[in-house]
């Protein structure tokens, strides 16, 4: 898993988890990196898939997920 690559990034945990989420439901293997501060929150968490999974990700979370 350490070749996966973030295709998505922010501090709001429940936006990692349902970019997480609805990756998956279009079968594109993700997981959460936590890479915040604790016990400060301080920093991101990034959402990762494989490489062969990258563009067609990239293409998914620009084209279909929107929060506002």
């Amino acid at each position: 898993m350490s070749s996966w690559k973030p295709v998505y990034q922010t501090q709001v945990t429940y936006r990692a988890h349902m970019v997480k989420d609805l990756l998956e439901e279009q079968e594109i293997p993700a997981l959460v990196v936590n890479k915040q501060n604790s016990p400060y929150l301080l920093g991101d968490l990034e959402v990762h898939v494989p490489p062969d999974y990258m563009l067609r990700a990239i293409h998914f979370i620009n084209e279909e997920i929107a929060f506002e």
